[in-house]
């Protein structure tokens, strides 16, 4: 239930992006970019971590090679746990509307004003609703792929 969070903030971005793509086409291809990324990577988390948990082998085809479970489990381990220090410990401006992203402050100051328009202030409450789920899937994920390094 804690990847709701994260699916749902990002959804929620997608559909700002959507709604200003005649307004400013490159950020608004940009914040969708980034945002059905993060859909993408939690879905496979979330998927990875469930059947890993209950032992079916998974190996996923890299170009160099395979990954097994174990190097899948340590990589995502550290990431989540990265993703969750990064939330808690720095300061993430939820009044100033604006939750995960990749880009400099600057160009955040702009996504925030293409989400502001479209959710007309319901936007700071969407994060606060969803944003402490976000932070708890990235530590309830990192002690996951901690127990299936140990499995």
């Amino acid at each position: 239930i804690s990847v709701v969070g994260i699916i749902a903030i990002s959804t929620f971005q997608v559909l700002a992006a959507i709604n200003s793509l005649h307004e400013q086409p490159s950020l608004a291809k940009l914040t969708m970019t980034e945002n059905i990324l993060w859909i993408i990577e939690a879905i496979f988390q979330v998927v990875f971590m469930t059947t890993a948990l209950y032992r079916k082998p998974i190996a996923v085809r890299w170009c160099c090679g395979v990954f097994n479970t174990l190097h899948l489990a340590i990589f995502l381990g550290f990431t989540n746990l990265g993703m969750w220090l990064t939330d808690t410990v720095m300061t993430v401006n939820i009044e100033g509307g604006t939750a995960h992203s990749i880009f400099s402050p600057d160009f955040q100051h702009k996504i925030r004003d293409l989400q502001m328009n479209y959710y007309n202030g319901t936007w700071i409450e969407i994060l606060l609703v969803l944003y402490p789920f976000s932070i708890f899937f990235h530590i309830h994920s990192f002690f996951t792929c901690f127990r299936i390094f140990r499995l």
